[in-house]
């Protein structure tokens, strides 16, 4: 019930309580004890994903470690991955819901693979967490190909020359 209610409140601002109703119901579901259909549940998560502003997605994703059963973990994983694709301003969030599921080799795999060939492409503020992301993922019996590709796309100078310039900017 209290779920259902997330839509009504979706597009109203902050409250001039500073408390946000679909913050607040989000966060009681993470306190659940027991999910009859846990399938609806994810079904009803990710559909409300897709129809959410930003605010409110990024705080729905980065809760679903804590809501979801494990037996969804990768189901919901691989509907991440395809939004990550759709929408990189998600690539946070996403990156650290993937931290806190545990998901099946194969995918995390994809997925490290997927956004390791972006990171020439991403905003320099999202570098270190898709870092964090591909060294966390990494096996021992792929870590030196992983970590050559790693190199390979990050391109060193370029970001020290970025972070020098923006520096000398501010001064």
């Amino acid at each position: 019930m209290l779920f259902e209610k997330i839509p009504e409140f979706l597009y109203d601002s902050v409250g001039s309580d500073g408390i946000s109703i679909p913050r607040l119901i989000i966060n009681q579901l993470k306190w659940l004890d027991l999910v009859v259909s846990s399938k609806d549940l994810t079904s009803k998560i990710m559909q409300l994903i897709l129809v959410s502003p930003a605010d409110v997605q990024q705080h729905i994703i980065s809760s679903l470690p804590e809501i979801l059963e494990d037996s969804e973990h990768n189901d919901v994983a691989k509907e991440l991955s395809s939004l990550l694709q759709q929408n990189s301003q998600l690539t946070v969030p996403i990156l650290d819901a993937f931290s806190g599921l545990n998901l099946n080799t194969e995918l995390l795999t994809e997925v490290r693979q997927w956004v390791m060939s972006t990171l020439s492409a991403v905003d320099l503020e999202v570098v270190p967490v898709i870092v964090k992301f591909v060294l966390h993922t990494v096996t021992p019996t792929d870590a030196v190909e992983v970590i050559s590709e790693l190199r390979q796309k990050l391109d060193v100078e370029c970001v020290c020359f970025s972070f020098t310039a923006t520096c000398h900017q501010s001064k």
